[in-house]
């Protein structure tokens, strides 16, 4: 699911609270439900304010956070995620054996930088075949007037891969705050539920009005072919609530509208 939006004000809400380890609260009520067509996503928080569950219906899943003074527990995927200052700095995780891809288990670590002003500028993980001992793919993180303009991700020059950049995502953004979890189009590694709460340094000031990803999708030496996909935004408010979001996906001339109710208490 992608929640992202267009342009305009959003002058009925009040100055919002969160982001510090706290889920954002608008007017004093907080996201509840998110509806997309048959499906739906409920939240769960604490009396702190923090989100503790996640649960999916369309899956059946439900993810599980539990938070300690210096580590987040993710359940039932089992990430570990390890902070300093606030701030996530490292998740660790195990890839159970798998007969298509590994016949063991992989320790995987990600590792995230961040700036003096609290903006994530780095994250690193392994790549495709990291996890066999490979790659890495390192993510730099471009910041403008309090958002991400720009995730451009790159790989080591390896037996198995080309090296250099592959991916880039740019994003342009509305006046509207942000006040709802989003995912950046093609970099879902982050969890956004964490980031949404300001766990991975200061949260994007706004919502996106548009996101444009251009990857490689195919390398023979030197010859490259390049695909992009863009995504745009219209939000609709009640009471300084986002209440709705119609997100457009165009991808190789075609495209497709998808529509997600939000529900706040």
């Amino acid at each position: 699911m992608i929640v992202t939006s267009c342009s305009g004000n959003n002058d009925d809400a009040e100055p919002i609270v969160g982001g510090d380890g706290v889920a954002p609260t608008v007017n004093g009520k907080q996201l509840v439900r998110i509806k997309h067509g048959d499906s739906k996503i409920d939240f769960v928080y604490n009396s702190d304010g923090r989100l503790i569950k996640v649960k999916q219906s369309d899956n059946q899943y439900e993810s599980s956070y539990c938070y300690e003074s210096k580590r987040i527990i993710q359940s039932p995927l089992d990430y570990i995620y390890n902070m300093n200052n606030g701030h996530i700095v490292e998740c660790n995780y195990t890839i159970l054996p798998s007969l298509e891809e590994n016949a063991h288990s992989i320790d995987v670590k990600e590792t995230y930088e961040y700036d003096s002003n609290g903006h994530l500028i780095e994250f690193k993980r392994p790549s495709d075949y990291e996890v066999d001992g490979y790659s890495l793919a390192t993510f730099i993180y471009s910041w403008q007037n309090g958002n991400i303009t720009k995730i451009t991700e790159s790989t080591e020059e390896t037996e198995y891969t080309a090296g250099g950049v592959w991916a880039e995502l740019e994003i342009c953004y509305t006046s509207y705050a942000n006040t709802i979890p989003f995912f950046f189009v093609g970099f879902g590694y982050t969890d956004v539920y964490l980031s949404w709460q300001g766990f991975f340094g200061k949260r994007c000031k706004n919502l996106p009005a548009s996101q444009t990803f251009t990857y490689i999708s195919e390398q023979w030496g030197d010859n490259k072919t390049t695909e992009t996909i863009t995504y745009t935004y219209d939000y609709a408010f009640t009471d300084g609530l986002v209440t709705n979001v119609t997100s457009k996906r165009t991808y190789k001339g075609n495209t497709s509208i998808d529509v997600y109710d939000l529900e706040w208490w």
